[in-house]
């Protein structure tokens, strides 16, 4: 499009026989000549094939040639020769066509080699896709066995933690509980090991303390049982002290009546000695 407005530039300035449209395309196709110079500089600093090297050369002089004839009418339209500008701007056609087909040569060929780079990308693409695919079919499957793993891993504590714990509480202390790991589950068997462990010896000490009591109880008893029979040895002492004390009591009260009987008879004989005294 800039080549096309430089050519249009030139000729206008032939066509129109005056000084002031002159100057003005001239500063128009100096700025045109810029951007073409930008643009060009950029594109000679990618990744140019040979074929491409070939064509930018041919380009270079062609386009040079057709610049200088360019410029050449714009010198004879500033001086005021229109008619020669206008028969030199017809004479630069032929340059100015061979530098246009051997852009558009480059500007195919760049479509070829785009075409081809996107066929290329697009297998890589394809590659790439097709690696992705498996590389995440299979993150999914490590991470669904790394999760059925790990979650075994504190699913068999846990129900364990739980079998043990049911165990206590039903008063069975002869669980046996093996921690192999230092993670949370393994602290939480560490610790329902350590109350395990505790709450059996309390109970073996609460068993040997019962034991004591019980022994102490048996030897309570015997001495009861001692004392019971002492006991009775006793009452059977009183009964038999209490059987004599009364054959005692019986044998005074005899011995009193006597007493009384040898009494009368002491009062009688001595009312007969009396008696026998006053005889």
């Amino acid at each position: 499009d800039r080549m096309q407005r430089t050519r249009l530039n030139a000729v206008l300035s032939a066509y129109a026989r005056k000084t002031e449209v002159v100057k003005e395309r001239q500063a128009m196709n100096d700025q045109r000549d810029a951007e073409i110079a930008t643009t060009w500089q950029k594109y000679l600093e990618t990744n140019l094939t040979p074929a491409e090297k070939t064509l930018i050369e041919n380009f270079n002089h062609e386009w040079k040639a057709y610049t200088e004839a360019r410029n050449h009418t714009m010198v004879l339209a500033a001086a005021g020769d229109y008619d020669a500008a206008i028969v030199n701007a017809t004479n630069a056609t032929p340059k100015f066509d061979g530098a246009h087909a051997t852009m558009f040569k480059l500007i195919d060929l760049q479509r070829d080699e785009g075409a081809k780079e996107y066929a290329a990308s697009q297998k890589n693409y394809e590659n790439i896709f097709i690696t992705s695919v498996v590389v995440i079919a299979f993150g999914i499957l490590l991470a669904v066995i790394i999760g059925l793993l790990l979650i075994r891993a504190i699913i068999g504590p846990l129900n364990e933690a739980v079998a043990v714990a049911n165990a206590v509480a039903s008063g069975d202390l002869t669980s046996r509980i093996e921690v192999n790991s230092n993670n949370e589950t393994g602290r939480l068997l560490q610790a329902l090991k350590t109350m395990n462990d505790n709450l059996a010896d309390l109970v073996n000490k609460v068993r040997a303390g019962t034991d004591q009591i019980s022994t102490a109880s048996g030897e309570i008893a015997s001495g009861n049982s001692d004392l019971s029979q002492r006991t009775e040895e006793q009452a059977s002492s009183l009964e038999e002290t209490a059987s004599s004390m009364e054959e005692l009591s019986s044998t005074v009260r005899q011995n009193a009546d006597n007493v009384r009987q040898a009494n009368q008879l002491a009062a009688g004989a001595s009312e007969v000695a009396v008696k026998g005294g006053a005889v």
